[in-house]
């Protein structure tokens, strides 16, 4: 079986007729007509018997079969043990191989999961499962046509080797599935829930006491949640590596610190949308050594000093800071010592509108090993604050990333020093960055391989060719993003083909691209280019697609979406010889 439902639903188009005496067909008639006919005994039978008589079914196809006969029948036959059929398939003969399952919306309900209980030891061991229901649920939805306790009874029962299990908006789901859950899967490892109001602490104080071996918990939008089931998860679960906690408004400061100072494998820990006090971050920076990544977003009550704990766990590794009010330049201000985020390799900075040019120098000149920076909507750094805190860890930065950060007013900031191992820069709508910048970072970061340029309208050919020339004659530059720069044209083209041989990633999205600029890039380009965008370019033709058949050996995936001057002809001309490439348009 490719499925239980499908193969449920062919068994339901033939059980509709069946053969009678002679070889004639016989409709079988519905329930009702049934009853009308005479006594139906055996629906009266009880259930262990009708469980000893589905024992002896030979196939899965015929398991399945008597399930669709009614909600009895299907709740008997996903209620059975394997080691309770009586067929020749022992237990020993089922597949092996680890399979997962994916159920979104209509299909998140009680029957799928019975029907999947009967079906899936047929096709392996079912170790990942993801339920995400509709919400709100569908109107006016018929018995089982929720998920509700029931189903995850069931599928706990007969999936017990679950490793993995996600449950988002199944908002009838409550401590009695959980209960199954925790009695049943104790191999689990990984457990998402989100918009669970029906969860108390009564359900996930289980999952703490049955399943030691969870690594991964995240919990989002369950407001009857509070303290005491992560107390237990402190003193039970040994192995938590993961914790994301979000929108729990019961869950208060005392709850969280327990889990920080007691779980000593956990690696990474994110809380949003919650009110916390400094007592939490001071519990980050003197108590839990052993977190390496933090995250932290839209995160209430924490003042600035709160911050400032940050920066003494010397083993964090990653801080993400994302719409948190609290965080200005005295949060990352220098201690007597001075020893703060000693281990900081990664840092993004988004929507803290109080950070300027002071807080972000401190924290680059502090964080002498820093590998990543990604800032995002920072209204306040000047292009001489962001210059100078890129001086300070030039030595180490291979990742730099803004996303509408309009600082650049004017050229007359200093230069920034060389970057000898920067190897990806990414400029994401961050208007008034003038192409004298541009060209600058191009003579600084003469190793780079991933450039994005994207909508930035300030952009034209002259920042792109001053750029491509302070690179060298020939780069290393293996992915190029230019998608959404309305001034970049066939000139710009022609240069990224003669300078960039070893590209293999190029998007023209919204460029002011014709012909001959593809037609450029095909002769005189890269002989390797794997990926090519040029949706929106309205200028291109027909004839774009004849050049680009010279690349059919290696383009493996193209966008001429939004393209007018494309016909549908000419694209499927492209497929027939280019048969590997994949095509939208």
């Amino acid at each position: 079986m490719n499925c239980v439902a499908g193969e449920a639903r062919e068994v339901g188009r033939s059980n509709n007729m069946a053969r009678g005496d002679g070889g004639k067909r016989v409709r079988c008639g519905t329930a009702e007509e049934s009853r009308a006919s005479g006594p139906d005994f055996i629906n009266q039978l009880p259930e262990e018997c009708l469980a000893l008589i589905f024992g002896f079914l030979p196939l899965p196809r015929d398991r399945c079969s008597c399930a669709l006969v009614s909600k009895k029948w299907l709740h008997v036959q996903a209620c059975m043990r394997h080691s309770k059929l009586r067929s020749e398939q022992d237990e020993a003969s089922l597949p092996s191989k680890e399979i997962s399952r994916c159920l979104d919306m209509e299909e998140a309900n009680d029957r799928r999961l019975a029907a999947m209980a009967i079906g899936i030891p047929y096709q392996g061991v079912l170790t990942e499962l993801a339920i995400r229901a509709s919400l709100p649920p569908l109107p006016f939805s018929s018995r089982g046509a929720d998920l509700t306790d029931y189903g995850l009874t069931i599928i706990s029962q007969a999936c017990s080797n679950l490793k993995s299990l996600t449950l988002w908006n199944c908002t009838k789901i409550g401590n009695k599935g959980v209960a199954s859950l925790a009695n049943c899967c104790t191999s689990l490892e990984k457990f998402s829930l989100s918009n669970s109001p029906s969860i108390t602490d009564d359900g996930l104080l289980l999952i703490a006491k049955g399943c030691p071996n969870l690594s991964s918990l995240i919990l989002d939008s369950c407001p009857s949640v509070g303290n005491r089931w992560l107390e237990a998860f402190a003193k039970h679960s040994n192995k938590l590596k993961l914790f994301i906690l979000e929108r729990c408004p019961l869950v208060k400061d005392s709850a969280i610190i327990s889990i920080l100072t007691n779980l000593q494998e956990l690696r990474m820990l994110k809380i949003g949308s919650m009110e916390i006090g400094d007592a939490v971050l001071e519990a980050v920076g003197r108590h839990a050594k052993q977190v390496r990544t933090l995250y932290l977003e839209k995160v209430r009550g924490v003042t600035e000093e709160g911050y400032c704990w940050i920066g003494f766990n010397g083993n964090l590794q990653s801080l993400s800071l994302n719409s948190c009010i609290g965080v200005t330049d005295k949060s990352f201000r220098k201690t007597s010592n001075g020893c703060i985020y000693l281990g900081l390799k990664k840092v993004a900075i988004k929507n803290c509108r109080s950070l300027t040019d002071s807080g972000l120098v401190e924290l680059t000149r502090s964080a002498k090993s820093l590998k990543s920076i990604t800032l995002e909507n920072l209204d306040r750094i000047t292009s001489r604050g962001l210059v100078e805190a890129l001086s300070n860890c030039s030595r180490t930065l291979k990742e730099l990333s803004l996303l509408k950060c309009n600082l650049m007013q004017s050229d007359t900031h200093p230069l920034p020093q060389h970057f000898p191992v920067l190897k990806a820069v990414t400029l994401n709508q961050c208007q008034g960055f003038g192409e004298g910048f541009l060209v600058r970072m191009g003579w600084a970061c003469e190793q780079v391989e991933e450039i994005g340029l994207v909508r930035m309208d300030s952009i034209t050919d002259g920042g792109i060719l001053g750029f491509l020339y302070q690179l060298g004659g020939n780069t290393d530059v293996t992915k190029l993003d230019l998608s959404g720069c309305r001034f970049v044209t066939d000139r710009s083209l022609r240069a990224i083909a003669q300078r960039c041989q070893e590209l293999e990633e190029l998007d023209l999205s919204g460029c002011r691209i014709s012909d001959q600029g593809v037609e450029w890039l095909a002769s005189e380009g890269p002989s390797w280019l794997q990926a090519l965008s040029l949706a929106g370019c309205a200028a291109i033709t027909d004839k774009s697609l004849e050049a680009l058949q010279t690349l059919c050996v290696s383009l493996e995936s193209l966008n001429v979406t939004r393209c007018p001057g494309i016909s549908r002809e000419a694209i499927s001309s492209f497929k027939e010889v280019c048969c590997f490439c994949d095509v939208r348009g």
